[in-house]
Order: structure tokens, then C-alpha cells, then sequence
């Protein structure tokens, strides 16, 4: 049943049939994967993440860099050249 009380034809044997077949329930962390799957493409061949603000080889990864930079500094509230932003650099990709 769904919240309101009417009745679903997605059933738990559905769910599962979907499940097996890599069914993407959450299209927008799909997508943030796709991208965070290309960063660490780039980081792989260039042995960074520093992917230049004008990248004509894929721009939209220079874009979702930037962004992610900018969620970042609103989220800790930090700017990225902060002081925090040496710690546990072995680990971060900058």
C-alpha cells in the first residue's frame, strides 16, 4: 500500500525484479555518480582532480567540479583555501 492507504502494483517481488536488473531508483544520486565516476577517471589519468574551469574535453565535469567546490565551502562553511583545506589532503582529491 502506498502512504495515502491506495493500493500499489509494486510489489516486494516487483521491487526485487527491478533490483536484479540495476533498476536506479534515485535519478539524481545516478547522476552524481555518473560524475563522480568521470572525476575519478580524470584523477586516474592525470593524477589530480584539479580539472581546468574550461575543460572542452568534457565541460560538465569542470562544471559539477565547481559545484561541488561551491556546495562544499557552503556546507562546512570553510572557503576551499581555507586552513582545513590541507587536512587529510593524502586522502582528498584537490
Amino acid at each position: 500500500k502506498l502512504k495515502d492507504g491506495k493500493q500499489s502494483q509494486l510489489t516486494p517481488e516487483r521491487i526485487q525484479l527491478l533490483n536484479d536488473v540495476g533498476f536506479v531508483w534515485n535519478i539524481h544520486d545516478s547522476k552524481w555518480q555518473i560524475m563522480y565516476d568521470k572525476m575519478l577517471n580524470f584523477r586516474n589519468e592525470f593524477g589530480h582532480c584539479r580539472v581546468p574551469d574550461v575543460y572542452p574535453a568534457d565541460q560538465s565535469l569542470s562544471n559539477w567540479i565547481i559545484r561541488q567546490r561551491a556546495e562544499h565551502a557552503v556546507f562546512s562553511g570553510v572557503d576551499n583555501g581555507g586552513k582545513n583545506s590541507k587536512r587529510n589532503a593524502a586522502k582528498r582529491c584537490f
